[in-house]
């Protein structure tokens, strides 16, 4: 009860931020893409990524999709009763690591294009063997599906999303509830969108930013604020989306950033869109960001479990959190490993996409209560049964 009395204090006033300057972090790549030290950086740092992970560019995971891709023979009303197949729109909010920023650069320019098709959460580029996503999952229960992203975009050309992709570079979750404005406004004159029946998978993963950028603004990036934000945007489409199942993604454990500064154009980046996890100047300060972190989780939870969105039968909100407990994955001789990164050391490669996809997955099928908190390189790709076809909400899942 306490979480919900401080969110409802604070939504009487909200604070608003842009994030890091995308016209600054713009700046910088171009700086670097001219200077013959910041090129030699690059490809060394390919080169040793190479070496880990020969298929970094074009990574297919160990886990194979053996799932049996029935759907419901009716289309169902109420979402506790709903199948994989059944979902017809997929759609997500977020920020860079859902515009898929740099996920797979092959040069520092690179750093600048938006591998929208390649997201975890929303791309849809090829098929599941080729490229292992969320939609490309959905898409063997339902070849049909709409939504998902297929092109790429530069970063400067993505700054209200791109189709029902709404996530922005930079953002934080003070400017989800107008992402989910936009996506609203999309989803309602998208001529291939059924807005009353088509069943919508939307998907939000957004507060790295703001962890990354909490020691300069405490007010705006606190948990009570974050938490807000997001009920804000969760209310918009509870009011005015028929049919959705959200996503509602836990927040990574941004204090490991600081292990990822390898060379110049890592760190030089980190200290831009990083500094208070990067560049922490007390261990005083990684202990605050920690207390953050999990501020994060527990509001977010609060907000989901209030009860404020069990009114519709055909709307539910389920807290995914596969990424609460996950740390960094380490090479045997304990190093960083850096194929699950982008050559910026700091957004999701090819790698880590499909990682992130499993674990998303993974989590719908599984129990409210009795969800991963972690995801792990070895984890098999679950699948709906006869007796569990349904994704889990916290109604089906007792």
């Amino acid at each position: 009860m306490k979480y919900l009395i401080l969110i409802a204090l604070f939504g009487l006033y909200c604070p608003i931020s842009l994030g890091y300057n995308i016209d600054e972090y713009i700046d910088t790549i171009n700086q670097f893409s001219n200077n013959s030290i910041f090129a030699v950086d690059f490809e060394e740092n390919i080169k040793e990524i190479l070496k880990t992970e020969p298929n970094y560019f074009n990574y297919t995971p160990q886990a194979k999709f053996t799932c049996e891709t029935q759907i419901s023979t009716e289309i169902p009303t109420s979402v506790h009763k709903l199948r994989p197949g059944d979902i017809k729109v997929v759609a997500a909010l977020g920020d860079s690591l859902t515009a898929s920023l740099g996920s797979n650069a092959k040069t520092i320019l690179g750093l600048l294009i938006e591998y929208r098709s390649r997201s975890w959460s929303i791309g849809g580029y090829h098929e599941l063997e080729k490229l292992f996503t969320l939609p490309n999952l959905i898409k063997k229960f339902n070849p049909n599906l709409k939504g998902y992203s297929v092109k790429n975009n530069l970063m400067f050309n993505g700054k209200t999303g791109k189709g029902l992709n709404v996530a922005v570079s930079g953002q934080e979750a003070n400017h989800v509830p107008e992402q989910a404005r936009i996506l609203i406004d999309r989803l309602k004159s998208d001529h291939e969108v059924d807005f009353q029946n088509d069943w919508k998978l939307v998907t939000i993963f957004v507060g790295g930013n703001d962890l990354c950028d909490y020691c300069k603004n405490r007010d705006l990036h606190n948990p009570v604020a974050y938490s807000t934000y997001l009920q804000h945007a969760l209310d918009l489409l509870y009011k005015e989306v028929p049919r959705v199942f959200v996503n509602l993604v836990s927040v990574l454990n941004v204090n490991d950033v600081k292990y990822l500064n390898r060379g110049l154009i890592c760190s030089i980046l980190h200290k831009r869109v990083c500094p208070c996890a990067a560049y922490p100047e007390t261990a005083e300060d990684e202990k605050e960001l920690s207390e953050y972190i999990d501020g994060y989780h527990n509001y977010t939870e609060a907000v989901v479990d209030s009860g404020r969105y069990d009114g519709r039968d055909d709307f539910a909100v389920v807290v995914q959190p596969f990424f609460k407990n996950f740390r960094l994955q380490r090479l045997p001789n304990g190093n960083v490993d850096f194929s699950y990164f982008a050559p910026d050391c700091f957004h999701f490669s090819t790698k880590g996409q499909a990682s992130a996809a499993i674990g998303l997955w993974n989590n719908m099928l599984q129990p409210v209560g009795k969800k991963s908190t972690i995801w792990r390189p070895e984890d098999p790709i679950l699948c709906p049964t006869t007796q569990n076809p349904y994704l889990f909400t916290k109604l089906n899942s007792n």
